[in-house]
């Protein structure tokens, strides 16, 4: 496991105040939940930026359509073995 590092944040107080009531934070503990939060951001950061991506290459094409039609060829791959 990495070593963890300490940060101090600062939250207006009905954000702090609705963290502390949390469930789901009470139940994982702050720290974690707040990790938990972050990480789940970040992820969702980087899908919108492959999803920005994709559209500045490929335009306004769903890219749910493009998956779906591609799907009939994923069994056609072939892959040299090593």
């Amino acid at each position: 496991m990495q070593t963890a590092e300490t940060l101090q944040i600062k939250l207006d107080h009905d954000l702090a105040q609705t963290l502390r009531t949390n469930a789901e934070a009470q139940k994982l503990g702050l720290s974690e939940f707040v990790r938990h939060a972050v990480s789940f951001y970040l992820r969702l950061c980087e899908e919108m930026e492959i999803r920005r991506q994709y559209q500045k290459g490929y335009g306004e094409a769903d890219l749910t359509e493009l998956a779906l039609e591609m799907k009939d060829w994923e069994e056609e791959q072939v892959w040299p073995e090593a």
